[in-house]
């Protein structure tokens, strides 16, 4: 069912972040999966590039006051290791929960960067984590015990109302005063600008978590474009085509793959049709759910747009242009690897991490010319601009919560914030200087020869993530590791190509439900995203009358779709208000 598709869609949304890190190597990601109660895939993010300058802790021994409080005596230091560290004279141990997988390494404490992390706090962590498929069972087992850890990282997804509902029912911390009093170097940067405050809070100006900021080495940009369409670069060539922008050029271009390669069919798509981008369906104006424009909420089925967004793929998968079996595609940010490398499709979606020949060097394929390159959403007129659905944070990513059953919350808290310190920036994303990595004379961060040609067998990427905190993002997250391991600029075209689509209706994911009305909106929400799946797979693949999609909107009005919409809007004016 599309709730069910869908809702890994929006699962893997923040946690995917994780996946860039690890998107040529060969472990498995951090993962969320999230129930509807905690939101939808229609809370789109602002994709904005706003950068801020100087947001990263500086590094020798500058002081400040507490942001957030007017007690004058109250200094602390922003830079870590003159900050107090240790932590706490004497060992002492704080319990963590998050989603985490990796291959070789069996406990999260294994990775260079956690123990250091302990020698510098002298706080020993004790894990429970579990993989992508099972986290959403087990973190509903942990509420269920009431057992619960000090801290808890990235389940505002698992638990049901979100994160503020989580916090009203007395299982996480109301962070407000927490952060003011003992994490300095946190507030700095929630107090440095106002967009941050803004889409860090929620609509009562509450702290019902701590974020981590999506950075460049410790400067805070948001996070970029790491998923869209990819095209078989070498097939163009071969076909002398050039990467099409328009539904016409489109066509050509998938009629050229079907009768001049050997593919199995020239594009695989989602199973709901759609794609987390807004894929095709952003030519004609609309998205895929809700949507915003100039302040108005949307919801893309009932629009025009989406009538002729079908009729589209209806016609393109008759001519057997689209993967015959699409509605069993469960694909959320990439294509199956076999099925790209393989020449089964030469259109698809793709982690920028993946792209260029990286499948290749994996050993998917053989094919000595093997290519993926990024499209932009497709337009009707060529110099037009699409809108996207690309859940890109402007500067929020990963939430961690310190839970009720915290036993020491001013340890715990500003374990937390020395992640916010340019020491633990640098442990966090580069692991030990002199070891895993280095300054330049210019001041940029480099990795290390070590690192670059690997340890123990491990490829770069691998070695990478073993020196520093891998998989499990806190903090000051630096996109610019990722970029600098590959020691090219395959990944930034991906992500600029990608990036030429628009933002302008996007509603930004700090746009947030109350309780109440997260359970009337399910309570006609579940219906209709079963309705819309069933219903869009059926029109594509020509089983049900073109003259069928007058019934269909009568039938989502009946389920309640205006009370969506109402309540969606309520919920954006409220965030436009902050």
């Amino acid at each position: 069912m599309r709730a069910k598709k869908e809702s890994k869609k929006r699962n893997h949304l923040i946690a995917l972040l994780l996946v860039l890190v690890l998107a040529v190597s060969s472990l498995a990601a951090c993962g969320k999966k999230e129930t509807p109660a905690s939101g939808d895939k229609g809370n789109k993010q602002e994709m904005e590039k706003q950068e801020t300058e100087n947001q990263t802790p500086e590094k020798e021994n500058e002081e400040t006051k507490n942001p957030e409080t007017e007690d004058d005596s109250q200094e602390q230091t922003l830079e870590g290791n003159e900050s107090g560290l240790p932590l706490t004279e004497e060992k002492k141990e704080l319990s963590i929960w998050l989603t985490w997988s990796n291959s070789y390494v069996s406990d999260p404490n294994e990775l260079i960067a956690y123990k250091e992390l302990e020698e510098r706090t002298n706080v020993h962590l004790n894990w429970t984590y579990a993989n992508n498929t099972e986290a959403k069972e087990k973190f509903g087992l942990l509420i269920a015990s009431g057992d619960y850890p000090d801290i808890v990282c990235n389940a505002s997804s698992y638990y049901t109302g979100g994160l503020s509902a989580a916090v009203d029912d007395g299982v996480f911390l109301d962070m407000t005063d927490i952060v003011a009093q003992y994490m300095p170097n946190y507030s700095r940067i929630l107090n440095s600008d106002e967009g941050i405050r803004k889409n860090s809070t929620s609509d009562s100006g509450r702290l019902d978590t701590v974020w981590a900021y999506a950075t460049w080495d410790g400067k805070i940009q948001g996070e970029p474009i790491w998923s869209g369409l990819a095209i078989r670069q070498d097939w163009l060539n071969k076909l002398g085509l050039e990467v099409p922008e328009t539904i016409d050029e489109w066509h050509d271009m998938l009629v050229a793959f079907r009768d001049k390669t050997d593919c199995d069919y020239p594009m695989s798509i989602p199973g709901d049709g759609l794609g987390m981008t807004g894929g095709f369906l952003s030519a004609y104006d609309v998205m895929p759910e809700f949507y915003q424009v100039d302040g108005k909420v949307k919801f893309g089925p009932i629009e025009e747009g989406y009538k002729k967004w079908l009729d589209l793929f209806r016609s393109w998968y008759a001519e057997g242009l689209i993967d015959p079996n699409f509605p069993t595609n469960n694909v959320v940010f990439m294509t199956d690897h076999d099925t790209m490398a393989t020449g089964k499709c030469g259109v698809g979606l793709e982690l920028s991490g993946y792209m260029a020949d990286v499948l290749k060097v994996q050993g998917y394929t053989q094919e000595a010319d093997f290519f993926l390159i990024g499209a932009k959403n497709p337009t009707l007129v060529k110099g037009e601009t699409a809108q996207s659905t690309f859940p890109g944070r402007e500067y929020l990513d990963i939430s961690v919560n310190l839970t009720s059953n915290c036993k020491d919350i001013e340890l715990a808290a500003k374990w937390l914030d020395y992640m916010y310190t340019t020491d633990g920036m640098e442990l966090i994303n580069y692991g030990i200087e002199g070891d895993s990595y280095f300054v330049d004379e210019a001041g940029e961060y480099q990795w290390s020869e070590k690192v670059m040609k690997g340890v123990d067998g491990l490829t770069a990427m691998d070695t990478k993530n073993l020196y520093t905190l891998g998989t499990s993002t806190l903090g000051l997250y630096s996109w610019a590791t990722n970029q600098k391991i590959r020691g090219d600029n395959d990944v930034a075209l991906a992500m600029a190509s990608w990036d030429l689509d628009g933002n302008d209706y996007a509603i930004h994911s700090s746009v947030t439900l109350t309780t109440e009305e997260n359970t009337e909106f399910y309570n006609h929400y579940t219906d209709i995203e079963t309705l819309v799946d069933e219903f869009t797979t059926k029109y594509i693949m020509g089983n049900v009358p073109e003259n069928d999609y007058d019934s269909f909107i009568k039938n989502l009005e009946t389920y309640g779709i205006q009370i969506c919409i109402q309540l969606k809007q309520q919920a954006l004016d409220r965030y436009n208000q902050r």
